[in-house]
């Protein structure tokens, strides 16, 4: 982060987008309230990156209780590192956001990992 704003002028803005407009040149106008200092800011930018942080949902931490799983240092669900769609606790499998920040195409590929992990474990179970 330090060396695309040292090298490359990149800025980090920590705000609340309000709306993003073009104007007649085709530049964004970028209207945000600051999040510092609460005060409305406006800003003219050849390119705007919007990302939002990921927490944990508020009831993860008590389905965590509820089915005994274990949470990371982030509050997410554990995973282990050599299988990551299997959870702390056997025959409960993870995949997307419950277990870390994911975006799309990576929360799908760990759904097909996840259900073929569970078929897995269904066939195992019944001795097949």
């Amino acid at each position: 982060m330090n060396r695309a704003q040292r090298e490359y002028g990149v800025k980090y803005i920590r705000s609340r987008v309000a709306q993003i407009e073009e104007d007649e040149n085709g530049r964004l106008v970028f209207h945000y309230e600051d999040a510092t200092t609460s005060r409305p800011q406006q800003m003219k930018v050849d390119l705007a990156v919007l990302a939002t942080s990921l927490i944990p949902g508020p009831g993860v931490a008590a389905l965590s209780e509820v089915l005994d799983l274990e949470l990371d240092e982030y509050g997410f669900f554990r995973t282990n590192p050599f299988s990551p769609t299997d959870t702390t606790r056997e025959g409960v499998f993870t995949c997307g956001g419950c277990r870390g920040p994911s975006d799309i195409p990576q929360s799908v590929a760990q759904a097909s990992g996840a259900a073929a992990r569970a078929a897995q474990y269904v066939m195992e179970m019944e001795g097949m």
